[in-house]
């Protein structure tokens, strides 16, 4: 039965389970962690400054690391890494 989930999500026209979690992320950094006045703007690091529109890859913010395999897996740092636009 699950390995044909993509074929039937398609078949019913609903999005996978994958596309939906992505949706939600995107949203939830934009409007809960991107916005100034958020509770949790704090986490993020300081936006780059200056150039950055002249750069090919103008990312508001710089593509993190993390020292702990603990603070390697959080939201934070996945979407930093990917949702920025």
């Amino acid at each position: 039965m699950w390995g044909h989930y993509d074929q039937l999500c398609s078949d019913k026209q609903i999005p996978t389970l994958h596309n939906r979690r992505t949706k939600l992320s995107k949203s939830f950094l934009n409007q809960s962690v991107l916005d100034k006045n958020s509770c949790l703007h704090y986490l993020l690091p300081l936006p780059r400054t200056g150039f950055v529109d002249k750069l090919r890859s103008s990312l508001q913010y710089i593509p993190q690391t993390a020292k702990t395999a603990r603070f390697q897996h959080s939201f934070l740092i996945y979407a930093l890494n990917n949702y920025q636009t």
